[in-house]
């Protein structure tokens, strides 16, 4: 009897391209996040400080940020090349590392840097609820990955295929 596959997912990073593709971004995710926290401001109570935020759970939380972001990438490259990738997956995926990076440094103390962008103020929050935006950055994470892990299987309940 044929028995499908728990996690597809990590049976395709066994193609070398796709590995590859996985180590990069994962490098690159993590690489960013590391100097953000490194030289970037933090806070260390209510003082803005360079590479406060550069603690152990911290160095934690990105490295499987990161890991997870080089899952998706390559996940979704597998799913392009078997069919076509639903906007589900990226789209939480997309949303689960950006708020996940941007708690990674002081969004109060690099306030003029993050107005370029059209934000200021209202970004606070997240100096603030560090650790749940944290939170609901790996939920996001965590529903991308299993949507892209269904999308491999054929199996999603979400998605149209």
């Amino acid at each position: 009897m044929f028995k499908r596959e728990k996690y597809p997912i990590v049976t395709e990073l066994k193609q070398p391209t796709l590995f590859l593709i996985f180590a990069v971004i994962t490098g690159l995710v993590f690489y960013l996040n590391y100097y953000a926290m490194a030289k970037l401001p933090g806070t260390d109570g209510y003082a803005c400080i360079i590479g406060a935020n550069l603690t152990p759970l911290n160095i934690l939380f990105s490295a499987v940020i990161s890991i997870m972001s080089g899952m998706l990438v390559a996940g979704l490259i597998a799913i392009k090349k078997n069919g076509t990738v639903r906007a589900e997956a990226g789209g939480a995926a997309g949303f689960g590392v950006l708020i996940g990076t941007l708690t990674s440094f002081c969004t109060i103390c690099t306030i003029p840097v993050i107005s370029l962008f059209g934000v200021s103020l209202g970004l606070a929050f997240l100096t603030e609820f560090a650790v749940y935006v944290k939170v609901v950055s790996l939920i996001l994470m965590s529903l991308a990955v299993y949507l892209v892990n269904a999308q491999l299987k054929k199996e999603c309940k979400l998605c149209i295929f």
